[in-house]
């Protein structure tokens, strides 16, 4: 049987804090370079964890530790190099409504990103966005290590069913996520309706 059928295995190979380092680096790794799966191995990690790898919290820790380093770059690279892009294409074609879509994401406001981790598609981009958009950097890396939280107490939760296989764990990691992404979505486009509203309402 192969490691990928039963990665808890390997358990008795690892040295006890390389799991933590693996689940951060994932965390870390899923911010900077979105096709990486991260998902997939920080669930690993709290599926191992469960089976004797490490202590459940050091992986929680390592999860939280790297993605709030994750957040902080992808923010940071967003405004070191989405700014001045964003300002080039401003600059040569009138065509593109930049100021627009920079004043649109700015709109979702910093705790928006509360939901980030939640979001298919969308979380791989929207700590670039919000740096390219000019958001404030402490709010919105604040936000983001309560997503990061979330997001990690949820796998820890499905990782720990230490009554499944792996291929079980995956099998339920998958329409869970997609269910708690689509409610994160319809959160986001509620809350942004009624922003819209009691503006609409206070302006009038």
């Amino acid at each position: 049987m192969s490691w990928l059928q039963d990665p808890a295995a390997l358990v008795a190979h690892w040295p006890l804090m390389a799991l933590p380092f693996l689940v951060g680096f994932a965390a870390f790794a899923k911010y900077v370079v979105p096709p990486f799966p991260g998902d997939s191995l920080m669930l690993l990690g709290f599926f191992l964890s469960a089976h004797g790898g490490a202590p459940s919290w050091t992986i929680v820790l390592g999860a939280c530790c790297g993605g709030l380093l994750g957040a902080a770059c992808a923010f940071y690279l967003g405004r070191r190099l989405g700014m001045p892009m964003l300002a080039r294409i401003e600059e040569r074609s009138s065509k593109v409504p930049v100021d627009k879509l920079r004043r649109m994401f700015a709109a979702f406001g910093e705790k928006a990103l509360l939901l980030n981790r939640f979001l298919p598609v969308l979380r791989s981009f929207m700590l670039y966005a919000a740096g390219a958009s000019g958001l404030r950097a402490g709010p919105s890396i604040f936000w983001s290590a309560w997503s990061n939280l979330f997001f990690a107490l949820l796998l820890a939760l499905i990782g720990h069913n230490v009554s499944a296989s792996w291929p079980e764990i995956v099998a339920l990691f998958q329409p869970v996520g997609r269910n708690a992404g689509l409610a994160a979505l319809a959160l986001l486009v509620l809350g942004l309706a009624a922003r819209a509203l009691w503006r609409r309402r206070a302006a009038s």
